[in-house]
């Protein structure tokens, strides 16, 4: 079996049914799709069942468990040489999987295949895009120029794992961006409160060959049921419980919401194996900074800055207040954008992302791997 696509799922058929979709229409016919069912209530198992195609497997948790959990279940039912992990509301490009094998034969079977992605918003789930949109996503510096798949040099792929561990978005962690090979994966290869932070890091710190491909080969979708979707829309807490990963009070001991204290999880969990260092004290910046420029945007109270701060080391706190003072002074006279760039300076956390857009309006996923050109 050349690939294993694996679906984690949970209560999200009518988007469960497009991603399958877009694997059995590729036409590469080597492959097979392993659903994770995560104690749906959802009718998963007469869907596959339906489907009377057997390289669609179907395999369920006897409980509700984390997605880290679930994930590492779906790769434990992995047959295949290479294996890709995609929501269940994401999906393929059309010719993904003849692309990726005849990149893996043509360098030599690498550890990894690094690629661009399409991400897809559902209208209406997006405040800032209520049409929907389509966009070119991949913000890593490394894709360049290139036009064709190239072998990355192993000290740029070791630098931008290095910058996650000082929480610098220096590429992306979504594991659909990542086709991997199997013999990577140790049981547990997921761990962590965010599985793909944690896991993606480690292929770009151990893995001794990464081919980048600087094409879209999978759809990312953004639901109404999806991470993305609370994420947007200021529903942390419903967003942390649909993971089910975190820890009461999350497990940063910081102030700030669940990415940083997930990503914070998975630089810990990456510390402890391999010879990677935790840059803390940048987290401590970046969410102290954070919290000073909520309070003076009128989103927070004075009570509430006192105590995010509060928290923090007092090293930590004096130089958050230097830091932001310093932006609040400097910024007056500049442009929103002038703003966005002097921030990133400072703090170089996460970038400014250019979403790329593609002309057109899609309605669903299915209708995007439809309408745009194979690969």
């Amino acid at each position: 079996m050349r690939f294993s696509v694996l679906l984690p799922t949970r209560n999200r058929l009518e988007y469960l049914r497009q991603a399958v979709e877009t694997v059995r229409r590729q036409s590469f016919a080597d492959w097979e799709v392993v659903v994770s069912d995560n104690d749906s209530e959802d009718d998963v198992a007469g869907f596959v069942a339906s489907l009377g195609d057997d390289r669609v497997r179907y395999v369920r948790t006897d409980r509700f468990v984390p997605v880290t959990e679930n994930w590492n279940n779906a790769l434990a039912h992995a047959s295949g040489e290479y294996v890709l992990m995609l929501g269940d509301d994401d999906g393929l490009v059309q010719g993904a999987l003849a692309e990726l094998d005849r990149t893996i034969s043509a360098f030599g079977a690498p550890d990894v295949v690094y690629s661009r992605t399409l991400q897809f918003a559902y209208p209406g789930v997006l405040p800032d895009y209520p049409d929907g949109y389509l966009g070119l996503a991949g913000i890593a510096k490394f894709f360049g120029d290139a036009e064709e798949p190239f072998r990355l040099d192993r000290k740029v792929a070791l630098d931008v794992a290095r910058a996650a561990m000082r929480f610098e978005l220096a590429y992306d962690y979504n594991m659909q961006f990542a086709t991997f090979a199997r013999r990577l994966a140790a049981p547990g290869f997921f761990r962590s409160t965010f599985p793909d932070y944690y896991a993606m890091n480690l292929l770009f710190a151990t893995a001794r060959e990464i081919v980048v491909h600087p094409k879209p080969l999978t759809i990312v979708g953004v639901t109404p049921k999806s991470y993305g979707f609370y994420r947007a829309n200021e529903l942390a807490a419903e967003g942390a419980a649909m993971l089910a990963s975190f820890e009461p009070g999350g497990p940063s001991g910081l102030p700030g919401d669940d990415i940083r204290a997930g990503w914070l999880a998975a630089a810990r969990e990456l510390a402890r194996q391999l010879d990677l260092r935790v840059d803390e004290s940048r987290l401590h910046l970046i969410r102290g900074f954070e919290a000073s420029e909520a309070w003076s945007q009128g989103r927070i109270g004075r009570r509430e800055l006192a105590r995010q701060l509060g928290s923090l080391p007092l090293r930590s706190r004096l130089r958050v207040l230097a830091t932001a003072a310093f932006f609040f002074l400097a910024s007056r006279p500049l442009s929103t954008a002038a703003r966005l760039r002097l921030k990133w300076r400072l703090l170089r956390h996460i970038p400014n992302w250019d979403a790329h857009l593609v002309e057109g309006r899609y309605a669903t996923l299915l209708e995007v791997f439809e309408r745009q050109p194979a690969v």
